[in-house]
């Protein structure tokens, strides 16, 4: 059994951040072409929304079963590995039956989700429901199973190596669905789900080939399982729990705009929306490699390595969210202008406001995979309960702010969840410690970044209309800045980091 997965981190973030890239070509060109017309955005992004809910409909036994699994993994007992990965597809397969059929009552009353919609419009989401009904959920299946495999062997980057030339495909095809200036939106959305269950087959194919996984024996145990259920369903449970509140708190959005405000807010609130997903997207990348590796301690010290792991995690994520969070506030008025034009300016307080959220991810995403890996079922019920109570709280208070009263909830949620994740483990990690080590930093970052606002970038950064090049050209400058710093870091603590990186059982 491998004990170091220092190359799987690497080839996880190479491949990662290739697939990134790829997500961020269609980010600059996909959603500006729809964003043309405010009413079909609002349809795209309220339809497209409703794929989370699949994301989210497990019960929480894959979060439960893929922890069992990657435990069995590490002690090289297949059969265990196996009854596990198939009673969690077992639960999912159960799951996307009422998905299906919600999204099948969608398409026949377009007016449950939409206020005062078109006949147009209507028409449009009634076929975009049905796709969602019947292709999304064999896409999403594929894409799980491959997930849950190749995630507990540490080697995702296999399936993002496949992703990369898919999402460029999916992509570069929006130009061949725009028919007299006008984009065929569902005979888009068709083609590229049926791209992504194409790719879907090359990964498992990969993995029967290069993994020797016994996919019929995968198959067989797709069921029912009573010992498996007792097993996982304490911690299924409370995953289950945490995400249903996490659904509350994160997803309904769209739904509370489009029902409670106007048909037209929900175009200018979901472009904040979109940047904030592709944004967790890209915290998911810096923390994704390490998921499982938690659950692969099963040693008598485990719990002390695991403490390790998550506090160096922690350590070496925080000036990274300090640095991203920052360049990303302080810019994203040009990011707006650029990218779908000064029509979306009023989105603008929105994003900065969802942007700041995404800051303690370093802290609640970390500490998730620490309290699931020790079966710490107290901390996730407590968090499902806290996420849509203060929430919820924060917009009946806030909700003269109209649709921003909902990303000033996210953030005063966020900072107080934050607050108590960081009181509960006060005494296993050093926080004041950690802010003090990296103080100095800050310091020369801060008056950097002064100079870099306001003596670069709004000198070189006047044209105020709608460009992809400008868009380029300004997400260069700053990915570039943001690298650099983040380079200073890496040189300030190599040899700290580099053996983080290669914590063994």
């Amino acid at each position: 059994m491998q004990k170091s997965y220092f190359r799987n981190y690497l080839s996880t973030y190479f491949w990662r951040v290739l697939s990134l890239c790829s997500g961020i070509l269609s980010l600059l060109v996909v959603v500006p072409i729809i964003s043309e017309d405010k009413s079909i955005l609002s349809v795209y992004a309220v339809c497209m929304s409703i794929t989370l809910f699949l994301t989210y409909s497990d019960l929480g036994f894959i979060e439960s079963g893929q922890k069992f699994a990657a435990e069995a993994y590490a002690k090289n007992n297949l059969n265990n590995e196996l009854k596990y990965t198939g009673f969690t597809l077992f639960i999912l397969i159960i799951m996307i039956i009422p998905y299906s059929l919600l999204m099948l009552i969608l398409a026949n009353d377009t007016e449950l989700i939409f206020k005062n919609i078109s006949n147009e419009h209507s028409l449009l989401a009634k076929k975009i429901f049905y796709l969602l009904a019947i292709l999304y959920p064999f896409q999403f299946l594929i894409q799980r199973t491959t997930q849950i495999i190749l995630g507990i062997r540490i080697k995702i980057y296999v399936q993002y190596r496949i992703e990369v030339p898919i999402n460029i495909i999916k992509t570069l095809s929006i130009f061949i669905f725009i028919k007299n200036g006008q984009l065929q939106l569902y005979n888009y959305l068709l083609f590229t789900f049926l791209i992504s269950i194409f790719g879907g087959f090359i990964i498992l194919i990969i993995i029967y080939k290069f993994e020797k996984y016994k996919f019929l024996s995968l198959i067989q145990k797709i069921k029912f399982d009573k010992r498996t259920l007792e097993t996982t369903k304490k911690l299924a449970i409370s995953s289950f729990l945490l995400t249903f509140g996490w659904v509350l708190f994160y997803e309904l959005d769209l739904f509370i705009i489009s029902r409670l405000i106007s048909f037209e807010a929900v175009a200018i609130y979901s472009i904040a929306f979109t940047f904030l997903n592709f944004l967790r997207s890209l915290w998911n990348t810096v923390f994704m490699p390490f998921t499982h590796r938690f659950n692969h301690f099963v040693t008598n010290d485990s719990n002390e390595l695991k403490i390790e792991l998550l506090s160096n995690i922690i350590k070496y994520s925080y000036p990274l969210a300090f640095f991203v969070t920052s360049v990303l506030i302080i810019s994203s008025d040009y990011f707006i202008i650029y990218w779908v034009g000064k029509e979306y300016l009023e989105s603008v307080p929105i994003l900065n406001t969802l942007i700041l959220t995404t800051f303690f991810t370093f802290i609640l995403t970390p500490s998730s995979y620490y309290f699931i890996s020790i079966h710490n079922t107290n901390y996730l019920k407590k968090m499902a309960y806290l996420y849509p109570i203060i929430f919820f709280i924060g917009v009946v208070i806030l909700f003269k702010y109209d649709e921003l009263s909902l990303a000033y909830s996210k953030l005063i949620t966020i900072t107080i969840v934050s607050s108590y994740t960081m009181y509960i483990l006060y005494r296993k990690i050093h926080f004041i410690k950690i802010v003090y080590e990296w103080l100095p930093i800050f310091i020369a970052f801060g008056v950097t970044t002064y100079f870099y606002k306001f003596h670069l970038i709004d000198k070189i950064f006047v044209n105020d209309t709608k460009s992809t090049v400008s868009l380029l050209k300004f997400l260069t400058i700053n990915f570039s800045y943001l690298s650099l710093w983040t380079i200073i870091c890496f040189i300030a603590k190599r040899n700290n980091i580099l053996q983080y990186l290669k914590i063994k059982n």
